[in-house]
């Protein structure tokens, strides 16, 4: 009805490289940190490629905020990177 485009990302397990024993806290249920940066950069990589987005991380001008965002991101995983592993 809308023209949505569904991504079943189960089918490509392998090819994104998720192990349910290190890439998941409860053997396959629910991503972990590690799981979670596999499959978003696996999915970002698809998108990108299927509808030619514009990197916007090379425009000086916004790749400031991205930085910010990078900055943030990075201390709470370092405040909170092993919970978020489990």
């Amino acid at each position: 009805k809308n023209v949505l485009k569904y991504y079943n990302l189960t089918e490509r397990i392998d090819e994104i490289g998720l192990d349910f024993q290190k890439d998941t806290y409860d053997a396959g249920i629910h991503l972990n940190l590690s799981g979670s940066r596999k499959l978003s950069s696996y999915f970002a990589g698809l998108l990108s490629r299927e509808f030619e987005l514009t990197d916007y991380r090379t425009i000086d001008e916004v790749n400031k905020g991205y930085i910010e965002k990078i900055d943030e991101y990075e201390k709470i995983i370092k405040e909170n990177g092993e919970a978020m592993e489990k």
